[in-house]
């Protein structure tokens, strides 16, 4: 569900932070002045906590790797994970994390799969108008599509998880939406984390992914060419693996090629696309309703709300 997260720390609460047992705040060395910076740093199982000279801090990091002991995101993290680590959180650093006002959100979900996570990544295309880039990382990499404020993020998430835990065999994708600018969640009031366990923004926040999946588009590497004529063979199927052709159509021409493609990766294909898209809902249905029973936030206390029972609403 949620992996990482940016925070403005109150300024009230910065000494709570600089006095923690827990942690311990370095200032930056800079070797060409000898200078020490003003900004001081700590982390701790990947929080990192940054306190600028301004009397401005930050809380940052994956909440996920957190629950699990700083050492990895590969596994399952529900919302009932996310309540235990706020409550861990607060346990251990006396702040109320969950009503920071977030900067800074990466919302997704891993997916088991049967087939190469590689065969899904080498095949990406565009999202809406925007290419598929390659980004690589220590133990892995991945493929992100930027706008404006948010990022749409594909990762082989099994391959990254194997290079640490190499008992670790099986396949997993990653699919996840990072907003590094926080209006469209602002305006539909998501502003703290406590604002995710209400089932209405539940509803939202899939919703996004399940649109961000839709306008993903992906060349289906299953298509039975035998069963094609020459002509789609040998031009349709080359213009369609060509994310330059998808970008050089205009708007109602891609709509139009697009629905022509669609059809036939449905009639002659194992139409990956569709079934990461049904296991990206049955995936976050499950990080949700495996949570039960689910707490609601009332005047800074969890009061257990039963029966809960969570759908998206069409």
């Amino acid at each position: 569900m949620v992996d990482f997260i940016k925070a403005v720390i109150p300024p009230n609460h910065i000494p709570l932070l600089l006095e923690n047992e827990y942690l311990e705040f370095k200032q930056e060395l800079n070797n060409r002045t000898g200078e020490l910076s003003k900004k001081q740093v700590a982390k701790y199982n990947d929080l990192k906590f940054t306190v600028f000279a301004d009397n401005y801090a930050e809380i940052s990091g994956s909440l996920h790797k957190f629950f699990n002991g700083g050492l990895h995101n590969a596994d399952e993290f529900g919302l009932l994970d996310l309540l235990t680590v706020l409550n861990q959180i607060e346990s251990l650093f006396k702040i109320d994390l969950g009503r920071y006002k977030l900067s800074n959100i990466e919302i997704g979900v891993n997916i088991p799969i049967s087939f190469k996570a590689s065969q899904i990544l080498n095949y990406l295309l565009i999202h809406q108008t925007v290419r598929f880039k390659d980004v690589s990382l220590i133990n892995g990499n991945y493929k992100q599509a930027t706008h404006s404020q948010y990022l749409v993020k594909i990762y082989d998430k099994g391959k990254q998880y194997r290079r640490e835990f190499p008992q670790f065999q099986n396949e997993l994708l990653r699919f996840e939406l990072k907003y590094f600018k926080m209006q469209k969640l602002n305006d539909r009031g998501i502003f703290v984390l406590n604002d995710l366990f209400d089932t209405d923004n539940l509803a939202f926040i899939f919703d996004l992914l399940e649109i961000a999946w839709d306008e993903t588009l992906l060349y289906d590497k299953t298509i039975q060419k035998s069963k094609l004529t020459p002509y789609v063979v040998l031009k349709k199927l080359n213009q369609w693996q060509n994310v330059n052709y998808w970008l050089e159509l205009t708007k109602q021409r891609r709509y139009e090629v697009r629905k022509a493609y669609h059809s036939l990766v449905e009639d002659h294909s194992d139409n990956r696309h569709s079934k990461i898209g049904r296991d990206i809902k049955n995936k976050w249905f499950e990080l949700v309703n495996n949570s039960l029973p689910i707490y609601r936030i009332i005047n800074k206390h969890f009061i257990t709300i039963l029966p809960f029972n969570y759908n998206v609403r069409k």
